[in-house]
């Protein structure tokens, strides 16, 4: 993950999980993970985008986009 370590990224897990016992709601958690690795892939042909646009779910069928 982006930032910090496993340790710190842990204890926040837990006592969110923690939380999330207690009837009082859920907390959901979205983790950040480091750079490009997850933001681009291999197409297996060109795709025409305009600026802002989101790829075709066919073009990185491994991937989920968010709005």
């Amino acid at each position: 993950m982006s930032h910090g370590d496993h340790k710190s990224h842990k204890a926040v897990v837990d006592l969110v999980k923690e939380y999330n016992t207690l009837g009082r709601g859920n907390v959901a958690l979205m983790l950040d993970t480091k750079g490009p690795e997850v933001r681009s892939g291999d197409l297996s042909e060109p795709i025409d985008m305009k600026a802002g646009a989101l790829p075709p779910p066919s073009a990185l069928p491994d991937r989920v986009f968010l709005p």
